[in-house]
């Protein structure tokens, strides 16, 4: 790959997250029917469990900082709390709890799993280096899990969802793919 198609794949990339940011993190269709699942934040739109996992991770880096000096006795307490949010987290059971219960064990796998990794590399680096392959094989499985049992009966009971028009859960992406691919076109034009 020469420099200016690595720098062309850089712009275009940038160009990407510019028009995508507004509702990149979503994660959903932005309608009335996912509207518990995310949070509207001025033009930005958020998925609740993303951000609940995220301010789980911030709050539990700070808290595991804080408590750095009490790791051996906490890392028992952190893996109870992580294997019981792990259970709770399998998507057969996740999506039928409801949005506050959903919220809390969002917010509490992002705690307790960043509290184990500092625990653990607390204790030893080794044990950071198996918390996080830990962390991240138990990612892995769940996500693979909830992709392959996504329930779209929500959109399919939606009356848009046979229309031959974009719905108005995707209306802003489709606006954002649209000014990218005029912008994205017009620039390797350009930079022919």
């Amino acid at each position: 790959m020469t420099v200016q198609k690595s720098w062309q794949f850089l712009v275009l990339n940038g160009m990407w997250l510019w028009h995508s940011r507004f509702f990149r993190w979503a994660h959903k269709p932005l309608c009335d029917h996912y509207h518990h699942d995310i949070i509207h934040w001025g033009r930005y739109h958020l998925c609740r469990s993303c951000t609940l996992l995220w301010a789980g991770l911030l709050f539990g880096c700070l808290s595991g900082l804080w408590w750095i000096n009490q790791a051996g006795t906490l890392l028992l307490w952190n893996l109870m709390l992580i294997t019981i949010c792990a259970a709770f987290s399998w998507p057969v059971f996740y999506r039928n709890y409801s949005r506050t219960i959903r919220n809390i064990i969002r917010f509490f796998t992002g705690f307790s799993a960043s509290c184990l990794f500092i625990f653990s590399g607390a204790i030893s680096w080794k044990w950071g280096l198996l918390s996080f392959v830990m962390l991240y094989m138990s990612r892995c499985l769940i996500l693979n899990k909830r992709k392959r049992q996504f329930d779209d009966s929500t959109c399919q009971n939606c009356p848009e969802y046979n229309a031959q028009i974009i719905c108005s859960g995707f209306r802003k992406q489709a606006e954002g793919a649209r000014e990218f691919e005029i912008l994205a076109s017009n620039y390797v034009m350009k930079s022919r």
